[in-house]
């Protein structure tokens, strides 16, 4: 068994216990993705296993079946899988009410939410967010204003009928992170907007999670970009940012 590599820096830096939460599913089509009942997990999550085993960080894994033999392999000192059940929302809708319900049965302060196949870390995120006492959430973003994405655009007004927060920034739930209670906190209002949307929900959530953020939480409240995160759809392997985000 041996995962594809890349080039991340072995480096544990000081910082608090913390906990990297993503999960794979493949029970469901990913609208993202052509093939997801057939991707390769080896490859599929090889830079977010790497960069977690060479920094130092904790990992779990939530998954709907991934083959035995490949948790054997891909399970380290770091880094564990739990089985999980779906429900009946749509794949990225679901992910919010898996990862809340798993936070529910843990006691890690620190937390951080990750997408499994577009994040990599250059060093611990966990110190960086310990340092900063004036951020409730810790949130990718795409460095665009919602109403200059079309794609968010068009979405915006499929799910709501209407353009809101054209003004504000695309946040992305593909990094989430903060304390526990606060994670769950946004996590929760996550939920409660796709239960009051649950008969014309999108297949992406990115609407919706921006609609929760942009109305439950003030600007000031959220520590998004750089030195959290990289630009996203960049891949800059070589940043001083914590998180690379593809």
């Amino acid at each position: 068994f041996e995962l594809v590599t890349m080039q991340i820096p072995s480096r544990a830096e000081p910082g608090p216990p913390g906990l990297v939460i993503t999960a794979v599913l493949t029970s469901q089509p990913d609208p993202q993705r052509s093939t997801p009942q057939h991707i390769d997990p080896a490859r599929y999550i090889s830079p977010w296993w790497n960069s977690i085993n060479r920094g130092g960080l904790r990992g779990m894994l939530l998954h709907d079946g991934l083959p035995d033999a490949f948790i054997a392999g891909a399970s380290t000192a770091s880094i564990g899988f739990v089985r999980i059940n779906m429900g009946g929302w749509p794949l990225l809708h679901e992910r919010h009410r898996i990862v809340r319900n798993y936070l529910q049965t843990i006691g890690d302060e620190w937390i951080l939410v990750t997408d499994a196949a577009d994040v990599a870390f250059r060093r611990n995120p966990f110190a960086l967010m310990a340092a900063d006492d004036s951020h409730r959430l810790f949130i990718g973003s795409e460095g665009m204003l919602l109403r200059d994405n079309p794609y968010m655009a068009q979405d915006m007004q499929m799910q709501y009928g209407e353009m809101r927060h054209g003004d504000r920034m695309v946040m992305n739930p593909g990094i989430i992170g903060g304390r526990r209670a606060e994670v769950c906190e946004l996590l929760n209002h996550v939920i409660a907007e796709i239960t009051g949307n649950e008969a014309r929900l999108r297949p992406s959530d990115m609407c919706i999670f921006n609609q929760v953020i942009h109305t439950r939480y003030q600007a000031r409240e959220i520590a998004t970009g750089h030195p959290l995160h990289s630009r996203f759809k960049a891949w800059e392997f070589k940043t001083d940012a914590a998180i690379i985000h593809k």
